[in-house]
């Protein structure tokens, strides 16, 4: 199933918020091994969040 949100409506649960990027650093840092992104909280943030 795929999902739409908005940045707000994603701003208004931080539970979706947090999964996302702990997805993200899941696929990136784990799976791809991109060790440049590593964080200590396994979230994957950048500049663009």
């Amino acid at each position: 199933m795929l999902f739409s949100l908005t940045t707000q409506e994603l701003m208004e649960r931080p539970d979706l918020w947090e999964a996302v990027h702990r997805l993200r650093y899941k696929i990136f840092v784990e799976e791809m091994g991109w060790t440049d992104l590593e964080r200590p909280d396994g979230l994957e943030i950048d500049q663009f969040d």
